[in-house]
């Protein structure tokens, strides 16, 4: 996700919820991808954990915590190729649902 979310906020949507939503249930559906794209039972588990709330900072979205590809935790290259990925103290942790092609 990371930067190209936050693009979308700058200049295609006016709120962090829109760009989420484009880059995900809207972007499943545009796709055919119905398994996809939403946080619900029967729906395939591809998403990111991330530190923070991209609701109130899109740049959340940077700040990958965990990744789940098909429901199963994958290893993460190396945080330096996604900026800063370490958690503050007291930060919170939000799940983002992704899709895949």
């Amino acid at each position: 996700m990371g930067n190209g979310v936050d693009a979308l906020v700058h200049v295609f949507v006016d709120e962090p919820k829109e760009a989420l939503i484009a880059a995900t249930s809207a972007a499943a559906e545009a796709y055919g991808l119905h398994d996809r794209g939403r946080i619900v039972p029967g729906r395939r588990a591809d998403l990111l954990l991330v530190s923070g709330n991209p609701l109130d900072d899109i740049k959340a979205t940077r700040r990958i915590q965990h990744i789940w590809k098909t429901g199963v935790e994958v290893e993460r290259p190396l945080p330096s190729l996604f900026g800063t990925a370490n958690r503050s103290a007291g930060s919170t942790l939000s799940p983002v649902c992704v899709h895949g092609h």
